[in-house]
């Protein structure tokens, strides 16, 4: 039964979506093979279970996972990918040092 669930989205994806044989293809985990292209897509398994003894009351699911490859230049450093919106800090500068609040207690 799971693998005519896994057929039907893997072709579903195929024939909706436009992705091909090399790009969409049903895998026992959501790895992409090795030598798949930047942008592969992974059918696969994510558990089934029954709550029922004695009858028929199954609970399939299955997981499309999307691997996409990003090329960075060997010349690039890593933070020199971040968005500049991110906070950077530098390496001679340490982080704050938030010391604990200290409070007082108050009375007669």
């Amino acid at each position: 039964m799971m693998d005519a669930i896994l057929f039907t989205v893997r072709d579903g994806i195929r024939t909706d979506l436009g992705y091909d044989a090399r790009t969409c293809e049903i895998m026992d985990s959501g790895q992409p093979p090795p030598r798949c292209g930047d942008v592969f897509l992974a059918v696969h398994p994510a558990g089934s279970r029954n709550d029922m003894i004695g009858a028929l009351n199954e609970y399939l699911a299955f997981s499309v996972t999307l691997t996409m490859r990003v090329v960075v230049p060997t010349t690039a450093s890593a933070t020199s990918c971040w968005p500049a919106s991110w906070p950077r800090r530098s390496a001679s500068t340490p982080a704050p040092i938030r010391s604990p609040s200290t409070s007082t207690p108050t009375g007669s």
